[in-house]
C-alpha cells in the first residue's frame, strides 16, 4: 500500500521548498505565464486603504506588480504553508521597507487552517498557480472565499487545459 503524504503536509512543503526558494521566482516566471496578465488586469487604485491577501503567496513575488500601491494600502498579507518561501517574502518586505506588509504560515486545508479574526475582512484575495496544487481545490476556493468581505474580488491564475493548447504546453 502507498501512503499519501499530501502536498499540504507542512514538513514535506518546507523540505521541498527549502532548496528551491532562493531561485523559485526566476525559474517559475516563464512557466507561470498567467501571473502577469492577471496582475495587470487588477485596478490597483481601487485597493488604496484596503486589505489584500496573497493566499499561498510563496515568496511574495506578486507584490512587485503593485509595489507602487503598497504604501497606500491598509495591509497586505502573504500567507503560505512553506516557511522557506515566506523567508524570501520577508526579505522582500524588509528590502522595500514596508511596515503594512506581513507574512504568516498558513495551511488553508487543515481543519484549523483559517485565521478566525481575518474571516470576511479582505477586499482582494489573490491565488496564482496554487489552487490546483492543493489536494482538494474546491475546498481551497471555499476557504479563500471565507476571507473575502461582501465587496471583495477573488483573482486567480492557475493551470488549465483546453483544446487550443499545443501538446507540449499541456505538460506545463
Amino acid at each position: 500500500p502507498f501512503k499519501c503524504i499530501g502536498l499540504n503536509n507542512d514538513n514535506f512543503m518546507n523540505t521541498y521548498y527549502k532548496t528551491q526558494s532562493l531561485h523559485y521566482d526566476a525559474y517559475r516566471q516563464k512557466m507561470l505565464h498567467g501571473k502577469t496578465p492577471l496582475m495587470f488586469s487588477i485596478p490597483w487604485q481601487k485597493y488604496v486603504n484596503k486589505r489584500v491577501l496573497l493566499l499561498a503567496g510563496g515568496t511574495g513575488d506578486l507584490i512587485e506588480y503593485f509595489s507602487k500601491w503598497v504604501p497606500d494600502m491598509k495591509e497586505v498579507v502573504i500567507s503560505d504553508i512553506s516557511r522557506p518561501m515566506l523567508d524570501m517574502a520577508n526579505a522582500r518586505i524588509r528590502n522595500m521597507g514596508w511596515n503594512n506588509v506581513r507574512t504568516r504560515v498558513e495551511d488553508v486545508m487543515s481543519a484549523d487552517g483559517l485565521v478566525e479574526e481575518d474571516i470576511g475582512t479582505y477586499d482582494l484575495v489573490i491565488c496564482t498557480y496554487s489552487i490546483t496544487m492543493m489536494p482538494n481545490w474546491t475546498k481551497a476556493i471555499t476557504r479563500a472565499n471565507k476571507y473575502m468581505n461582501s465587496d471583495s474580488m477573488f483573482a486567480v491564475a492557475d493551470f488549465t487545459l483546453n483544446d487550443e493548447q499545443n501538446m507540449i504546453s499541456k505538460y506545463f
